[in-house]
């Protein structure tokens, strides 16, 4: 099975995954952006089956493209729904556990938001990084198919998916508010946005009075672990592919990474287990498809084998006859 092959199927999977969840929790979904996706989805397939002359390839490679990001944007709906799912049901907060470590392994949140507050070339820096994540995967998805590397693209893809399945599942049992309202307080000036949007929405969701989903304005719900650390890897470590881009891609991704703890109001436990499950899903998706791949040979072999076995007896029991004729 290719990886393009595995990619159509996963997100039959992840749909039907996250429509069984809808029924269960009674959560509804604003779908006019995800329709209009999905359209485009189908439409960008069926061209991309037709148009495969040699004359044609670059225009073929970019409808590769569209189907790609057509995917991707369908995985991250899914995403966001299964998010506020995991919200609805989840109990509690985890802040106290997750400050915990970070002071037994020695990290002090605190310092690193001081050193951030008074550095603004380096503050601004960190927006940039952090506020890349909505155009890093576009451009990156587009120039791997443009560049013929539509393989390492639905690996991309792939990846994608299993480290925001992973994230959104590790949520819903370790949901926490964010270091930035752990430590500083909620009246703190200049805090961050990413870190605290999401506490009503949570407890909204919670206490019955949020009963659907409007994707064009939904927020990051997580906490733990940091999904954009694991973009952040994710997006460096794809983009090293591609020479042209590489080196901007390490820059941006290197900031997005530092920003995390910072914009993101993340605890940096956070973020080491971000980066731990984006390099789980880098080397596991190729294991999967290859574990795939070998129980398809082997029911093949065993089919062929069956065939060789059944002929032969039918053979065996058919030259008597012919014998006697």
């Amino acid at each position: 099975m290719r990886y393009e092959n595995f990619l159509h199927w996963s997100v039959f999977i992840a749909g039907t995954i996250v429509l069984i969840g809808m029924l269960m929790t009674g959560l509804g979904v604003s779908i006019g952006q995800v329709s209009s996706v999905a359209v485009n989805y189908g439409a960008s397939s069926l061209a991309a089956a037709r148009f495969r002359p040699v004359n044609l390839i670059w225009f073929t490679r970019l409808i590769h493209s569209l189907e790609s990001l057509s995917v991707f944007f369908i995985i991250t709906f899914f995403g966001i729904v299964a998010s506020y799912m995991a919200a609805q049901v989840s109990e509690g907060w985890r802040d106290h556990q997750l400050l915990s470590v970070d002071r037994n392994m020695g990290f002090n949140w605190r310092s690193y938001w001081n050193f951030t507050m008074s550095h603004d070339i380096y503050r601004l820096a960190l927006d940039l990084g952090y506020t890349s994540i909505n155009i890093l995967p576009v451009f990156l998805i587009i120039a791997l198919n443009i560049f013929n590397k539509r393989s390492v693209a639905a690996h991309f893809i792939l990846t994608y998916a299993l480290s925001l399945g992973i994230t959104v599942i590790i949520f819903l049992f370790f949901p926490a508010k964010s270091a930035a309202v752990e430590i500083l307080g909620m009246s703190t000036p200049n805090l961050p946005r990413a870190g605290t949007e999401h506490i009503p929405i949570i407890e909204a969701l919670r206490n019955g009075e949020m009963t659907n989903v409007a994707l064009e304005r939904s927020s990051g719900l997580i906490d733990f672990p940091s999904f954009h650390a694991s973009c952040a890897v994710m997006f460096a470590w794809f983009a090293w592919r591609l020479p042209g881009i590489r080196w901007v891609y390490l820059v941006l991704c290197g900031l997005m990474y530092l920003a995390t703890p910072i914009q993101g109001g993340h605890y940096f436990i956070d973020v080491l287990a971000g980066t731990v499950i984006a390099f789980l899903c880098i080397k596991g998706v190729p294991l999967i498809i290859s574990r795939i791949n070998v129980a398809d040979v082997h029911a093949v072999e065993s089919t062929i084998q069956s065939g060789l076995v059944s002929g032969g007896l039918t053979a065996a029991a058919s030259a008597p006859r012919s014998a006697r004729g």
